[in-house]
This record gives structure tokens, C-alpha cells and sequence, in this order.
């Protein structure tokens, strides 16, 4: 996953981006604790520290705001939307506002909708069948 920096940001990390391994299940938490293993130079003067910045940042994958840090990032599922996202920007370049390019946009934000719920609804059936095993 590459991970790109703005702003201050950018500056405490002293890179504009940076490339990480995910394995499935990895969480933004986890990311977030990998990008902060990492050795770095004093950010310069004024510059507030990366864990400082990141814990008051926004967060997007694949053009999609992540808001739980918990929420699995799954790498794959990310890959569907973002190509389906990519087939909607191409067709606008080449189409423009046509019916085509509203649709295969609507796919691309279905898709990007389906693993945002997935990443909710999955954990919390999850605990409820750890709870109550009947429930299932």
C-alpha cells in the first residue's frame, strides 16, 4: 500500500511517500503503528511530530474516507473498488457526463459502499455469534 503525505505531514515524515506490506486483516491502527516504527529525522523547527499530526488526521484508501481505525483495510476488496473507480474516471475522459460514466460511477461507489459495510456489519455479527452461537 503506498501511503502519501501532505502538508505538515509530510514535513514530520520527510518523505512525500511511502510503500507498505499489508497482510489481510490489517487494520488502520496497524498501519498507522507500522508507519510510526519507522526511524526518522528530527521534523524541522516548528514542525509538530508525525505521531502528533497522524492522530489528528484524516485518513483516505483509495479515495475513501476511513474513520475506524479498527476497520480492515483488506487490500483486495480495495483493489475491486478502486479499479471500478479508475473504469468511471477513464470513461468520463473519454465520454464525459454520459450514461455510461454515471453508471460505471455508481458501480465504482456501490462497490466502495460494499466493503465500507462489510468492515461494519461482518465484526458485528461476528460478536453476536460469539455471544449467542445460535444466532447465526
Amino acid at each position: 500500500m503506498n501511503v502519501r503525505y501532505f502538508a505538515a505531514a509530510r514535513a514530520a515524515a520527510g518523505v512525500d511517500e511511502e510503500r507498505y506490506d499489508l497482510a489481510d486483516g490489517d487494520t488502520l491502527a496497524s498501519l498507522l503503528e507500522a508507519i510510526l516504527a519507522v526511524e526518522r529525522p528530527e521534523p524541522p523547527a516548528g514542525t509538530p511530530p508525525l505521531a502528533r499530526i497522524l492522530s489528528r488526521s484524516s485518513f483516505l484508501l483509495n479515495e475513501v474516507a476511513v474513520r475506524d481505525h479498527a476497520a480492515s483495510l483488506k487490500p483486495a476488496e480495495l483493489h475491486v473498488a478502486k479499479e471500478s473507480l479508475d473504469k468511471a474516471e477513464s470513461a468520463f475522459s473519454a465520454d464525459g457526463a454520459s450514461a455510461r460514466t454515471a453508471d460505471l460511477a455508481y458501480i465504482a461507489v456501490r462497490k466502495a459502499e460494499l466493503g465500507d459495510r462489510r468492515d461494519r456489519i461482518l465484526p458485528a455479527h461476528e460478536a453476536q455469534l460469539a455471544h449467542d452461537p445460535q444466532a447465526g
